[in-house]
């Protein structure tokens, strides 16, 4: 995927790895998800990548949410993206990320 950021350069706006994403862009933390987890550290990539749905879910759409899923359990299914949405809502409530849930 690619990060359409119009306030920064996707290759400067990533903060720096273990680092939050503070910014109300969800591409900062797919980035990270991306550039400093381990290609097997699913835990990591699954944590970054759920940060980046939830976002996204703040913005009123739901960029990164399926490659969240895929990050934390291993496959797309509809039951697995609603867990996602779950976790996200208990993690984070918000009115959008909850009705996403």
């Amino acid at each position: 995927k690619y990060c359409d950021i119009t306030s920064c350069d996707p290759r400067t706006c990533m903060p720096s790895c273990g680092n939050p994403n503070l910014s109300n862009s969800s591409c900062p933390s797919f980035l990270q998800a991306k550039e400093c987890c381990q290609d097997n550290d699913l835990s990591c990539k699954c944590d970054l990548l759920k940060d980046a749905c939830r976002i996204s879910i703040e913005n009123d759409s739901r960029d990164f949410c399926d490659d969240a899923v895929v990050a934390c359990y291993g496959d797309y299914e509809q039951n697995h993206i609603c867990n996602v949405f779950e976790q996200i809502c208990v993690e984070s409530p918000d009115q959008l990320t909850c009705e996403a849930a």
